[in-house]
């Protein structure tokens, strides 16, 4: 069962619509809750506390209510401090109050490490699972709240083969920014192609990466599409530069989750090498292809560190 307020105090409580926090004048009361109960003048809570306190203001089982205690005291000290209280009450209000997708997305790099338990760096689905209660979140609903993905990783990297199978497994739309920038360009076959197929195949040909704004317009009306017809997408390959993330942002928000498919430069030299043999893809040619990856360790690699502070970043390694 999802998470379920049992307290006429916590209802009342508002998030701030824009940081998700509570307001100054609540988190004073909640200090006093706090300190009320703190039996020992410690400014601590220990287990029995924060059991006796989640038991009357939710309606978890036992077993959840010392999952979620073990989640905030990550280093297993035996008790917990108003600040890791205070964002489990913004959490729990969050999902009171149907927020609670929001409210990962605002403070992504503190969900993560949360659900972190081990910290290797990375949330397994067991992890997201143990604890997705919290957000209304039960195992068959976990999927839901990863709708939108990104995928980016560079060249050879192994990107559209993991993309084929998430989409086949989980019955998203796979949208390859590669292929579809192709497939514009390919359209220039038609009586009356226009302008940026002209741009796109001029750029394809000559082994030069599309321009931005034309990959970023070719990307927004696919999933436009996409949203129309209601079906969760995979982006592939896309945004390659901090350009075209801020284009994508402008439009879309913040992804809910980006995928980083990590290979040493050695084995994509080696795979698009044979890429380049036994392929037709203008992009495979050895010198094109060594031109790409520069620009993927000069432009997108940056980028995604910069996107690794701001919210989900999942690093899967495909060395082999």
């Amino acid at each position: 069962m999802p998470l379920n307020l049992t307290s006429e105090f916590l209802k009342s409580l508002h998030l701030d619509r824009a940081q998700l926090w509570l307001n100054a004048r609540q988190t004073q009361l909640l200090h006093e809750l706090y300190d009320l109960l703190d039996i020992h003048t410690d400014g601590k809570w220990n287990d029995a506390i924060f059991y006796e306190f989640m038991k009357h203001v939710t309606d978890l089982t036992d077993r959840r209510i010392i999952r979620v205690f073990d989640m905030l005291d990550k280093g297993c000290r035996g008790f917990i401090i108003f600040e890791e209280f205070y964002v489990l009450v913004c959490l729990m209000v969050a999902a009171y109050n149907k927020l609670e997708k929001k409210f990962i997305l605002r403070h992504a790099k503190m969900c993560f490490t949360l659900m972190d338990e081990d910290f290797s760096g990375s949330i397994s689905a067991k992890e997201f699972t143990d604890v997705g209660f919290l957000w209304n979140l039960e195992e068959n609903q976990i999927l839901r709240i990863f709708k939108e993905y990104d995928v980016n990783g560079g060249p050879s990297a192994g990107k559209a083969e993991v993309c084929k199978l998430v989409a086949q497994r989980l019955g998203y739309v796979h949208l390859s920014m590669g292929e579809l920038l192709r497939q514009e360009a390919a359209s220039c076959d038609n009586r009356d192609p226009t302008p940026r197929a002209k741009r796109c195949k001029m750029n394809i040909e000559a082994g030069n990466l599309c321009e931005s704004m034309d990959a970023h317009e070719v990307m927004r009306e696919n999933i436009y599409r996409s949203l129309e017809q209601g079906e969760p997408f995979l982006v592939h390959g896309y945004p390659r530069d901090p350009e075209q993330k801020t284009a994508w942002e402008a439009d879309f928000g913040k992804a809910t989750l980006v995928i980083v498919i990590e290979c040493p430069d050695t084995v994509l030299a080696d795979r698009t090498a044979m890429r380049s043999k036994n392929g037709t893809r203008p992009e495979d040619k050895p010198d094109i292809v060594h031109k790409r990856i520069q620009y993927y360790v000069k432009y997108t690699q940056p980028m995604l560190r910069d996107l690794q502070i701001q919210q989900f970043i999942a690093r899967v390694g495909t060395d082999t």
